[in-house]
């Protein structure tokens, strides 16, 4: 999935990637949480899970990927609470509440 932002999409949006740093945007207000991956570690309470149940916690949507070896953990993890998105721009930014960019 490729997303193309607009410049002030861009200047608007921080990305962080430790969690620290994901902490404090989250306490900061942040909108929506992208975690690159709900993986192995996340499945076993590790990793960015802590971020993820914070986010979700304080009503902040999480976007992520989880692969078809890591699916049935993710699914008990989510509990019937998680909304599967093809890996097309279109439905991904009408799920997050975002307008398409412009085609160009």
């Amino acid at each position: 999935l490729a997303v193309t932002l607009t410049a002030a999409a861009a200047s608007a949006m921080v990305i962080v990637n430790t969690p620290v740093l994901v902490q404090a945007a989250l306490g900061r207000g942040a909108e929506l949480l992208i975690a690159n991956k709900f993986g192995k570690q996340e499945i076993g309470g590790r990793g960015f899970r802590p971020l993820i149940n914070e986010a979700l916690m304080q009503g902040v949507p999480v976007l992520t990927a989880v692969s078809a070896d890591n699916l049935a953990g993710f699914q008990a993890y989510a509990d019937g609470f998680a909304t599967r998105l093809p890996a097309d721009i279109a439905p991904v930014l009408a799920w997050a509440g975002a307008d398409a960019p412009a085609p160009t």
